[in-house]
């Protein structure tokens, strides 16, 4: 009886090694790169965000972020900090530049005062204190007509839902902004865009 108990325990202690415990878990994940490697330790966390790349290579010493951008608004000092302001346009105007419609974008961060808010044509650009400025600063552009957005337009045109945009500037002709572009009138674009 004894001798049939002791094989009993042998045989079950065998089978439980290999159930209880995987090799997964004493194995790889535990201290393997899944676990404490790069997924908490790695590039992201401590590497290039950091130190590497993105934080002090070509975004802080980089050729458009050497002039005007870091030296107004601290954006270096920032990133190295930890800091990701994730800049968002507000209060956008329209100017005519080079023949065409241009965006001046004021951009705002929701970390306030930590990411200082700036006026540029893009959140990649020269940073600047204005509108006005920031239109100066492109020979190409005229300030003779700076648009503000002043209605949003839904409307059945072709049988489809359609709208446009109305953009108004003191002295000036209205502005329409319609998907593929800006026209002085709705009957400029429908003549463009004839039913078929």
């Amino acid at each position: 009886m004894l001798f049939t108990l002791t094989f009993m325990t042998a045989a079950l202690s065998g089978c439980g090694d290999s159930n209880d415990v995987p090799a997964v878990d004493a194995g790889v994940p535990d201290g393997s790169r899944a676990d404490a490697g790069d997924a908490d330790a790695g590039d992201r966390d401590a590497g290039e965000r950091d130190a590497g790349g993105s934080d002090a290579g070509d975004s802080d010493a980089g050729a458009s972020d050497a002039g005007t951008v870091d030296a107004s608004s601290g954006d270096a000092a920032m990133a190295d900090a930890g800091l990701d302001c994730a800049y968002l346009a507000v209060d956008e105007v329209v100017v005519s530049c080079g023949g065409d419609y241009t965006f001046v974008n004021h951009f705002v961060s929701e970390l306030g005062a930590a990411c200082p808010a700036f006026y540029s044509f893009d959140v990649d650009g020269p940073r600047f204190d204005g509108f006005a400025p920031t239109i100066a600063s492109d020979p190409t552009c005229s300030s003779a007509c700076v648009y503000d957005f002043a209605t949003s337009v839904s409307r059945i045109y072709c049988g489809r839902r359609a709208g446009y945009e109305t953009l108004t500037a003191t002295g000036c002709a209205t502005l329409f902004r319609f998907p593929d572009g800006y026209y002085m009138s709705v009957e400029a674009y429908d003549a463009s865009h004839p039913c078929t």
